[in-house]
């Protein structure tokens, strides 16, 4: 029986407020683990757009290279194609890293998991518009003359289109000779890059870098980089993690005369 004139004041039970703290406890798992997903989101797309951005980076570079390449008879250019990452070296009037700055060695090379891009400056006889080098069949970049193209590229392949239409893995010679017949002309440099993010990198061993490498097998004949390392890639037993970590990139440099 209530007391006339007071006020009974009922506060929360002990159930109530355990209720409270669970449900205010779920809900703060709950938006901790929403934020740490959109976080997580985040950063894999940063990642992706930074492997891309400098993938995409080395790929213009080397489309600017291969256009200020000089095209002569006494210049050969060197495709070292061989099991993995291939190498490309030529001359271009571009600018080199070091020495005379007239004209360069340009270098492409896949080792060590990371695209490197080298140029060495040479000298250029401006009078007689010759170039003056020791071997001109058989250029080299020194090691001090490289630098990293793309830090997150794994393998680089090369790939060649010829004036008929066919796909070839290599070639005897980049830039044609007089009296070339057309359908044996280099038309294009096909150039196929494959990268992985940083993230997933750090947390593969060397053994699994390697594997992940040979997944992606050499050029083949008639068929496109992209298609057969799509198809490689898929049919790998790779964790599904680390191939949809794995971007890979294909682009065709046609081959114009510069010939000073």
């Amino acid at each position: 029986m209530e007391t006339p004139g007071k006020t009974i004041v009922r506060g929360f039970t002990l159930l109530e407020l355990l209720v409270a703290v669970a449900i205010f406890i779920l809900l703060t798992v709950v938006v901790a683990g929403l934020v740490d997903s959109t976080m997580l989101v985040t950063i894999r797309s940063q990642e992706r757009l930074t492997a891309d951005g400098g993938a995409r980076q080395a790929l213009d570079q080397l489309g600017a290279d291969l256009r200020l390449a000089v095209h002569r008879e006494d210049l050969a250019a060197t495709m070292q194609k061989q099991t993995g990452n291939d190498r490309l070296i030529f001359h271009a009037q571009a600018e080199g890293y070091g020495g005379n700055r007239g004209i360069s060695v340009i270098a492409y090379d896949g080792s060590g998991a990371q695209l490197r891009r080298g140029a060495g400056g040479t000298a250029w006889d401006e009078a007689g518009k010759q170039l003056v080098f020791q071997n001109p069949t058989a250029p080299q970049v020194k090691e001090d003359d490289y630098d990293v193209a793309a830090a997150d590229v794994f393998r680089f392949e090369l790939a060649f289109l010829l004036g008929d239409g066919r796909i070839i893995p290599e070639v005897d010679r980049l830039f044609a000779v007089q009296g070339t017949p057309d359908a044996d002309r280099v038309r294009a440099v096909i150039v196929g890059l494959a990268s992985l993010d940083a993230r997933i990198r750090e947390r593969l061993t060397p053994e699994e870098m390697e594997e992940l490498s040979n997944a992606l097998g050499e050029a083949k004949d008639g068929q496109e980089l992209l298609q057969s390392w799509n198809g490689e890639l898929n049919q790998s037993s790779l964790p599904v993690q680390i191939k949809n970590s794995v971007r890979l990139y294909q682009r065709f440099f046609p081959i114009h005369g510069n010939n000073p």
